[in-house]
């Protein structure tokens, strides 16, 4: 194997122009993946608190939506802040 390498160091360069986008796609998948297990779970942990505080459906329902619409949304950069207060 390290022979092979001697003779034609390029393959060292190849093998790394290959290695990089798919170890970078795999730790993009898992990361993604554990974000989304993470949000379940603070999810689950939302509702069962309330629950425990003995809220209707109505009102667990309406915490939900509000929650889930809010998550889309963003802060407004601070130039824009900035401009509205002008």
């Amino acid at each position: 194997m390290l022979e092979l390498l001697k003779d034609n160091p390029w393959l060292i360069v190849v093998a790394m122009g290959m290695a990089i986008p798919i170890i970078s796609i795999v730790v993009g998948t898992i990361t993604s993946y554990l974000a989304r297990v993470h949000q379940a779970e603070l999810d689950a942990g939302l509702k069962q608190e309330m629950l425990q505080r003995g809220m209707s459906a109505e009102e667990i329902k309406t915490v939900i939506e509000a929650s889930a619409s809010s998550r889309g949304k963003s802060c407004a950069p601070d130039s824009a802040a900035r401009q509205q207060v002008s």
